[in-house]
């Protein structure tokens, strides 16, 4: 999903991703810039949201009409229990956190329903 021209860059001579490298030194100089508590927040909200989103996923699935998993009536409501335990999590974060992992997380969506195409409609590329 990540565009390759940057992220699959490898160093000739050394044949390591630089760029990524890099990339990564900067967000980490950045991450300096906050407290243990908001970067601690911060991490908890992605674990937390990818919770929500496993379950979410469990229940959809048998709601819908695809039906690609076999689940029965336990594990549903388990991942209803679960889906209802990540958000209230996800809410009782910071405000720093809940903004910052939202901001997060609509650029993600955005990235890849456009590069899907899904926003657009169409194919994938």
């Amino acid at each position: 999903m990540l565009p390759k021209t940057f992220f699959g860059y490898l160093s000739p001579k050394f044949r390591v991703p630089t760029l990524s490298i890099g990339l990564m030194g900067l967000v980490m100089l950045l991450g300096q810039q906050l407290d243990i508590d908001t970067a601690t927040s911060c991490v908890n909200f992605g674990a937390f949201s990818a919770f929500l989103a496993v379950n979410a996923c469990v229940v959809l699935d048998r709601v819908g009409s695809r039906r690609a998993l076999n689940v029965s009536a336990i594990s549903l409501a388990a991942a209803l229990v679960g889906a209802t335990a990540s958000i209230w999590l996800i809410f009782s974060l910071s405000r720093m956190a809940l903004t910052v992992g939202m901001i997060w997380l609509t650029l993600g969506l955005l990235y890849v329903g456009l590069r899907t195409r899904a926003i657009r409609g169409g194919a994938a590329r």
